[in-house]
């Protein structure tokens, strides 16, 4: 739809799709934006045995969700590093702030998460009576023996938070705002969703703009538009072959997108936009 920036506002549903009109995102508006961080804990991921599509899941849901995603970092299975790790990202989050670490806690000796997470809180390790049950009523529904193994699945950080998720045996252990969860990607996305209502913070509004000028002839009015406009994220992104169009629409060489608490201020930065970079259009959604 084209015109002078006041339509076509964007927001995403739980769901991560895209739809016309404000976003009514969890949360209440006020104090101070929550944050959130990643910690993808495996050998495999960093030797490319495994490509992680936990990341995209999890800073889509935040995004949805309200959350400031501040930090994402891969760590090898060494209880050290990522013990560092968590420290360090703990203090970017804050004390309020969320931190979801994935991977590490299967059966095996390279599985180092439970007791990296113990070690970095001061605290020791417990085995988990109601985990132990459930993984015993769903190993000898398949034949199997809950052995010492397996045992360690159930040995949790001492004084953890641990979260049911309906059809899974699997703990969710939460521990001063960590959240521990598998790596594999059926049970991580189960499992977080399960329990996103745990994770809301204010409303974000977003808008799409796309102009037929390339980043290199907007570039110093988007950038003065954006020094002016500090609250509102501008994300400017090339369309890689400019006769491509999205969902069948029109083509277009730049996608903008504006981003902020403040939907007054996305309508704003929108008008100033429309007035400053020619051949700008929008799409309904």
């Amino acid at each position: 739809m084209s015109g002078s920036g006041g339509a076509g506002f964007l927001s995403h549903d739980g769901g991560g799709v895209q739809r016309h009109g404000f976003s009514t995102f969890p949360g209440d508006g006020g104090g101070e934006y929550p944050k959130a961080a990643a910690v993808i804990i495996g050998d495999e991921i960093l030797k490319g045995t495994i490509s992680d599509v936990n990341l995209p899941f999890l800073t889509r849901m935040m995004y949805n969700r309200g959350l400031d995603m501040v930090r994402a970092e891969f760590v090898p299975d060494v209880e050290e590093e990522i013990v560092e790790a968590l420290l360090r990202i703990k203090s970017k989050v804050g004390e309020n702030g969320v931190i979801i670490t994935t991977g590490g806690i299967g059966p095996t000796h390279d599985d180092k998460t439970y007791s990296s997470i113990a070690k970095a809180f001061g605290v020791g390790l417990e085995l988990h009576q109601p985990t132990v049950e459930r993984m015993r009523t769903h190993y000898e529904s398949q034949g199997k023996m809950l052995n010492e193994a397996r045992l360690k699945m159930a040995t949790l950080p001492e004084g953890s938070e641990v979260l049911v998720t309906d059809g899974l045996w699997v703990p969710l252990a939460v521990l001063n705002g960590v959240y521990i969860l598998p790596g594999i990607p059926r049970l991580f996305q189960k499992m977080i969703t399960a329990h996103e209502s745990r994770f809301k913070g204010p409303s974000v509004f977003s808008h799409a703009i796309y102009t037929n000028s390339g980043e290199g002839d907007l570039a110093d009015s988007l950038t003065a538009i954006a020094e002016k406009h500090p609250s509102c994220d501008i994300g400017s992104y090339p369309n890689t072959g400019k006769t491509e169009t999205e969902a069948g629409g029109e083509s277009y060489a730049t996608k903008l997108v504006l981003n902020s608490r403040d939907r007054d201020l996305v309508r704003q930065v929108s008008k100033e936009i429309f007035e400053s970079i020619p051949e700008c259009f929008e799409r309904d959604q």
